[in-house]
């Protein structure tokens, strides 16, 4: 009878603390106008595109992970409380510039309840995780503390005091995006890579820290990676600069749609969840024709595709395909701009980890 009034009274100190009010949510709910006004500014399209493309840049420089490691799960961590969410916050938006930070952060909050209020967003921290994390490129800001946070959550390290204090928000924004509907098509990724040679071959072969494309062999993408549902966007991005310029075609069924909580919609950005796995298909040569293979029958644009893809929706193979007009590997290393195409792959689960041998 003791044991079980002391199991009683554990279960109900367990129940009162997950049903205790959190109190953050009510910071998060207050809006000051001070600091809101000192965010707005004139922003312009094309500043948009370029941010888009930084972030697809920023977003594909933690790849080239593969054997034993393309294997590697994270474990899942606890929803953080929302005082746990703000203090993350500002410690990845940084300390650089305090008033920037903290007017970067109050716009979010207003952006995050306008969206809950619409209905577009599951909750009040996951708004404003994907807001700040979609309206920044800067390396040293909050979307370079991101990608290098993933990096460490996906290594076997120790986290640093650094990256501990903005693992909250990193846990939250993974959150976010795993509520949101997958969506399968195709998108793309342009980068622009200078190289030694001129040529692809350091941009190919993994050099240049970007991945190995050789045909047929894998990869993960530790963080939060920027696509576009928009081919030619990529290759513009892909062709601007004086490096090669190479285009990532992926064949995917998990992206997720953000065009509600960046500052451009039109730009059609897609974010994948971190440690997606991915297998190289082929090697094209970079043209249009190549580039819109397939995306008739994917719906990436909407309309009449979209209803005949819920009829019939087609295998990864056939959004894109086109063996035959594969380039040679030497033949791809010695040009300056290329299209890759990779195919996404379920992530192994955890009976076929505990299955395998070296």
């Amino acid at each position: 009878a003791a044991a079980a009034a002391a199991a009683a009274s554990v279960q109900g100190d367990k129940e009162t603390i997950e049903n205790k009010p959190d109190v953050g949510v009510l910071q998060l709910m207050d809006i000051s106008a001070n600091l809101l006004w000192k965010h707005f500014r004139r922003s312009t399209h094309q500043e948009a595109m370029a941010q888009l493309g930084l972030r697809m840049a920023r977003g594909a420089s933690p790849l080239a992970v593969t054997g034993h490691e393309a294997s590697r799960q994270r474990i899942k961590e606890a929803r953080p409380t929302a005082t746990e969410f703000i203090e993350a916050a500002h410690a990845a938006l940084g300390s650089a510039n305090p008033d920037q930070s903290a007017a970067a952060f109050e716009a979010a909050k207003f952006f995050g309840v306008r969206a809950l209020a619409e209905g577009s967003a599951t909750s009040l921290q996951s708004a404003i995780a994907l807001r700040l994390f979609l309206n920044d490129a800067s390396a040293d800001g909050l979307h370079g503390q991101c990608v290098e946070g993933f990096q460490a959550l996906y290594a076997s390290a120790p986290l640093s005091p650094e990256m501990e204090k903005i693992a909250p928000f990193l846990t939250q924004l993974e959150l976010a995006l795993e509520a949101l509907p997958a969506h399968r098509g195709v998108q793309f990724v342009g980068l622009n890579v200078p190289t030694p040679s001129g040529k692809l071959t350091e941009a190919l072969n993994g050099d240049k820290g970007i991945g190995s494309f050789y045909p047929g062999g894998s990869m993960v993408w530790r963080g939060c990676a920027s696509a576009t549902t928009d081919p030619m966007l990529a290759k513009q991005r892909a062709m601007a600069g004086a490096g090669v310029a190479l285009v990532l075609k992926i064949r995917s069924n998990s992206s997720r749609d953000v065009s509600a909580f960046v500052a451009s919609p039109d730009l059609g950005e897609r974010l994948f969840l971190p440690r997606r796995r991915f297998r190289v298909a082929a090697i094209h040569a970079l043209e249009d024709s190549q580039l819109r293979r397939g995306l008739a029958s994917t719906g990436n644009r909407g309309g009449a595709h979209a209803l005949l893809d819920a009829f019939e929706a087609p295998g990864l193979t056939a959004l894109g395909s086109g063996a035959a007009s594969s380039l040679p590997w030497e033949d791809a290393c010695n040009r300056r701009a290329a299209c890759v195409v990779l195919d996404e792959e379920d992530a192994p689960s955890s009976a076929a980890l505990g299955g395998g041998g070296h």
